[in-house]
């Protein structure tokens, strides 16, 4: 005796719904990036501070280096160190934007933005592209925008392929030129950054902003090489890390810590 047509359809209608949610289990979306942020105005906010603390010996990039060509160049590669990133940038349509230097006469913030910074418009992503991997990466964000007063969505992926993201968004307004110092965001992973991308967002909608901003003092740390004879580490949702030996064991075991957000950081 053949199974009715009904019988037939839920069989096949649960078969799907375990499909599906297999597929969901495998793919991770929250991963172990911690974020330090620390928002122009906020005197209480110390996250560039935590980050340097966590993250370590830093190399930085303040943009000054004339090696990177004149005021004006396009930059579609970053050193930093000895790591290089690709960078890229694009339009809210997805249409491709050329990142470049700038000299800016009017930045004179130590430390933070200070004559020559790197130009985007709307998002710019940094792809680590050298051997070894990276475990932090951290820059001041101005928000340089017209009339448009945005907040800054930070979406890190991770070696493993998961992901995580926050929100760096000020408590002051625009000054009277609508320009703002946004604040600084960095953030740490002992699995291995993969890539980070910096989207300049609408702080009520979250939709992304036709927005110019600019990036200065980016700093990052290199994640020591894993010595492939160490004991097997996992992270916390018990995947081993030393496959592709892009994994940090610091202390007396591995380093993991779960999803966190410091000072100044907001998750929508």
């Amino acid at each position: 005796m053949f199974p009715s047509v009904a019988s037939r359809r839920m069989f096949l209608t649960a078969l799907i719904a375990l499909h599906l949610l297999l597929i969901t289990l495998a793919v991770p979306v929250s991963g172990d990036v911690a974020f330090y942020f620390q928002r122009e105005g906020s005197p209480d906010d110390v996250g560039e501070a935590l980050f340097g603390e966590e993250a370590g010996a830093l190399a930085v990039q303040d943009f000054e280096d004339p090696e990177l060509g004149p005021d004006g160049a396009d930059l579609t590669v970053l050193p930093v160190g000895d790591v290089e990133f690709g960078l890229s940038a694009a339009y809210p349509d997805g249409e491709p934007f050329m990142p470049f230097k700038w000299y800016v006469p009017s930045f004179y913030f130590e430390d933070k933005l200070y004559a020559t910074v790197l130009v985007s418009f709307s998002s710019l992503t940094f792809t680590p592209q050298s051997e070894q991997p990276v475990r932090a990466l951290g820059a001041w964000v101005y928000d340089d925008g017209g009339a448009l007063d945005s907040a800054y969505r930070i979406d890190v992926a991770e070696l493993d392929g998961a992901t995580s993201h926050a929100v760096l968004e000020n408590e002051i307004p625009l000054d009277g030129s609508y320009h703002e110092i946004e604040g600084f965001f960095g953030v740490v992973s002992d699995v291995g950054i993969a890539e980070v991308t910096i989207t300049a967002i609408d702080p009520v909608s979250g939709e992304a902003n036709p927005d110019t901003f600019e990036v200065d003092h980016v700093r990052v740390a290199e994640a020591p090489v894993v010595d492939e004879s160490d004991s097997p580490c996992v992270n916390p949702r018990g995947k081993p890390l030393h496959r592709h030996r892009r994994h940090k064991c610091t202390k007396n075991s591995c380093g993991h810590r779960p999803h966190r957000v410091k000072p100044g950081a907001s998750v929508p």
